[in-house]
């Protein structure tokens, strides 16, 4: 179970981890480092504050459905965890920054997870826990919650919670079952070992995920599930949730003959089972393609994943650890920054409604984080307001003439942040807060020593014997952008996380991810399937041999092959 709240810099814990276990590694370690000197770094910051896009970009709008965003964010959480343990911060704004030798980075980075698409965000691993590890009382505290996120009436089901009821407007789900369990609910039932005493013993991380800093008053909003972070905004934890919920409508068809329904924890490993397969199978057959160029994509699965499968041969991984790239994970895999709106067609409350097809009142993207438990529920309620749960139809089922705000924003390079999030006093169009994220997503690839775009080009290329399109320096960009570019040669030696948007812009208008993009995003998903021998791709089935939704449990009675069926899955449509 990972409970660091929110997200930070990557780092190091500033030990090596030993027997050759490595959790990251470069696609492309040979490449060229990066040159380290005052002007590079200037150059960076420079292009960084040069996309912000002040003007407002001519069309916002992708074709690719919301949730896509979100369900990015949520596989990072599954494979990746505990990376920003200690934070990076002072390092990346240092005036001196310098890039780390490949070899102290791989050395150094953790993770908390295995780097399988095995649903631990869902279900929690506190063995694996750096907080666990920080005390005896820690780990106790763990084991306990790991037990209680299961219902108690039926431990073969994972629990969840109502909403608090006591506000008008919608309702969604009917059951009214729409919130994720919280610490309130436990701390008011004095007979799970839940207890303020426990909490104030706790240290480290635990303590300030569950306690108000400084003080033994306990964060009574605070989501108890297998990922904290799945509760740092609104649309990624209604999405942990709907999770949750497929569960249990799984549990309620098994009907396996090797399963005896009388072992509840049989049944639960099974339908966890089910549950992660179809998750997987969404991931290649629902996510990838909705955002990935289909000619690059169908590169990577003729390839059966060979440039994953490539890297992880040259770290020499041992069987339960699949590591990840740095090129994957510091830079192409942060494309989901371009794709957040400003507001959200969220439900009839906020929303377009029969009754109101035109209205303008939308759930900001500040809304999606002040209703949760970092946002403390905007301190209305210790459990989510019912006018709150999310309509799913409105964020899977794509733009449309009729409400074309139905839609991610699109991939490019010119950054953008709601109004109401500039800092007080600041006129419209200095936007310091999304600078300050532009600059270090450069300056974190900088510190980490990521080969250039051109050089991740030359090597998808040997590893795969194909040739894809790239850029040319005069497509990099032209007015203040370009202005940047041309300082100190990053025109032709680019930042990859600025060539990765930059080439959905270019080649892609904006709806999808470039080749590029598509290879270091998909190669590196796919391949974690496919090395998986736990894996859907790995297990016997109808399609071609291999497993398929139709052969395995089918919830609610639905074979989930779209983004509809899942979510009728989880009677949420």
């Amino acid at each position: 179970m990972f409970w660091k709240t929110k997200h930070g810099e990557p780092t190091s814990n500033g030990q090596a981890q030993g027997g050759g276990r490595k959790a990251f590694g470069y696609y492309f370690p040979k490449s060229g480092v990066m040159p380290h000197s005052p002007e590079r770094l200037a150059a960076l910051d420079a292009l960084g504050e040069a996309m912000i896009d002040n003007g407002g970009s001519p069309n916002l709008n992708s074709t690719i459905p919301p949730v896509f965003t979100y369900f990015g964010q949520f596989i990072d959480h599954d494979i990746t965890g505990g990376t920003d343990r200690e934070q990076f911060q002072d390092r990346i704004d240092n005036p001196d920054l310098r890039p780390l030798p490949r070899n102290i980075v791989v050395d150094e980075l953790q993770n908390e997870r295995s780097g399988h698409l095995d649903l631990d965000s869902l279900y929690g691993n506190a063995e694996l826990s750096f907080a666990a590890q920080e005390s005896e009382a820690n780990k106790a505290f763990l084991d306990v919650l790991a037990k209680l996120m299961r219902f108690p009436a039926d431990t073969a089901k994972m629990r969840i919670a109502f909403f608090d009821g006591k506000q008008g407007g919608v309702t969604l789900p009917a059951d009214r079952a729409g919130d994720v369990l919280r610490l309130g609910r436990l701390l008011d039932d004095t007979n799970n070992g839940v207890t303020k005493t426990v909490l104030q013993g706790l240290t480290g991380d635990l303590r300030e995920a569950f306690l108000e800093t400084g003080t033994n008053v306990p964060i009574r909003q605070r989501a108890i599930i297998g990922d904290a972070r799945n509760d740092e905004n609104l649309i990624v934890a209604q999405l942990h949730l709907a999770f949750l919920r497929v569960h249990n409508t799984i549990v309620d068809v098994c009907t396996d003959a090797d399963v005896p329904v009388e072992d509840r924890e049989a049944v639960h490993a099974w339908a966890r089972k089910n549950l992660t397969r179809i998750y997987q199978w969404m991931v290649v057959n629902l996510y990838l393609p909705a955002i990935c160029d289909p000619d690059a994509y169908a590169q990577v699965v003729a390839s059966g994943g060979k440039l994953y499968s490539g890297f992880r041969d040259a770290l020499d991984a041992p069987d339960d650890v699949l590591p990840l790239p740095l090129e994957f994970s510091v830079a192409a895999f942060r494309f989901g920054h371009t794709m957040v709106r400003a507001e959200y067609d969220w439900n009839d409350f906020f929303g377009r409604s029969a009754q109101a097809p035109d209205a303008t009142r939308r759930a900001t993207f500040q809304d999606m984080f002040d209703f949760t438990g970092n946002g403390r529920l905007k301190m209305v309620a210790d459990r989510l307001p019912s006018i709150w749960g999310a309509d799913w139809q409105r964020l899977i089922e794509g733009p449309s003439p009729a409400a074309p705000d139905r839609a991610a924003r699109r991939i490019d390079t010119r950054i953008s942040l709601p109004l109401f999030m500039l800092p007080e006093g600041k006129r419209p169009g200095v936007n310091i807060l999304m600078s300050i994220l532009t600059r270090r997503n450069l300056r974190r690839g900088y510190m980490m020593n990521l080969p250039s775009a051109q050089a991740c080009i030359d090597g998808v290329e040997a590893a795969l014997g194909i040739t894809l399109p790239r850029l040319t320096p005069a497509q990099m960009g032209d007015g203040v952008v370009g202005e940047a570019l041309d300082r100190d040669g990053l025109r032709t030696d680019t930042p990859l996380w600025y060539y990765i948007l930059r080439e959905a812009e270019v080649l892609e208008d904006g709806a999808r991810l470039g080749p590029l993009g598509t290879h270091l995003v998909a190669g590196t998903l796919f391949g974690l399937i496919v090395a998986d021998p736990e894996s859907y791709w790995n297990q016997p089935g109808t399609d071609g041999d291999r497993w398929r939704p139709a052969d395995g449990a089918q919830p609610n009675g639905k074979v989930v092959a779209t983004l509809s069926d899942f979510f009728e899955a989880g009677l949420l449509l």
